[in-house]
Order: C-alpha cells, then sequence, then structure tokens
C-alpha cells in the first residue's frame, strides 16, 4: 500500500509533536515472516523508500505487528523495533509505532528508474 508514514517514538520512547519527523511517501509492506534461527512466524511490517533505482528500508522494520486504531487521520502500527544498545551492543527490542496516511493513486509520485528528468 502506498502511503506517508511517521515514526511515533524514538528508543521506545513517545516523541513530542515537535519531536516528529517528516513524513516519508513509500510503500508499506505487511508479511508473514520466519526468522531462520527461530521457529515461530511473526508478523513483520517494512516501510519501503525508492531512492533512486531501488526500494530501501525507510525505517528499521517492526516485528509482531499489530493494528491498533483506524480512523479519519490514517492506521496506526504497533509492533516491536530490534536495534543494539549503543553503549554495550547488546540487542535491545523498543516499542514503535507508525502513523500511517494511505496515498490515492493520484498522490503518489515515485521517481521510476532512469526516468529523464521532467520536460520544461
Amino acid at each position: 500500500m502506498q502511503c506517508r508514514v511517521v515514526p511515533l517514538r524514538a528508543n521506545g520512547l513517545i516523541l513530542k509533536r515537535s519531536q516528529l519527523p517528516e513524513p516519508v511517501e513509500g510503500r508499506l509492506v505487511v508479511s508473514d515472516w520466519a526468522p531462520p534461527w527461530s521457529k515461530r512466524w511473526t508478523r513483520k511490517a517494512e516501510f519501503l523508500e525508492r531512492r533512486w533505482s531501488m526500494e530501501t528500508d525507510a525505517f528499521q522494520p517492526i516485528f509482531d505487528v499489530s493494528l491498533a486504531k483506524v480512523d479519519e487521520t490514517g492506521l496506526y502500527l504497533v509492533g516491536h523495533e530490534m536495534g543494539k544498545d549503543e553503549s554495550t551492543g547488546q540487542p535491545m527490542e523498543h516499542v514503535q509505532v507508525w502513523w500511517c496516511q494511505p496515498l490515492q493513486a493520484s498522490d503518489w509520485h515515485p521517481t521510476p528508474p532512469n526516468a529523464p528528468p521532467p520536460a520544461p
């Protein structure tokens, strides 16, 4: 699904409105995933942004994702973000919330790979 996404937390802490990053446009993908080290399947959400000629992760994926809320402003996905503690290097897990605003097809303007510059 094409949408704008704003992460509402950083390192598990709720961001104040003034701290929220600008929305990023891209493609939201939610799928079932089994990590190679585990026998348990989990739901994984990825947000892919087109950069140059490929799609890359705009944010770290979130795992065990669920739909928390849907209203007129969009939908809210909640999950667990994996990372490392910067000081110890130990694995860490934080709650993350993505605020997703679906885009109409007419609102979505990705730059296709190898596209010529726009005409003047």
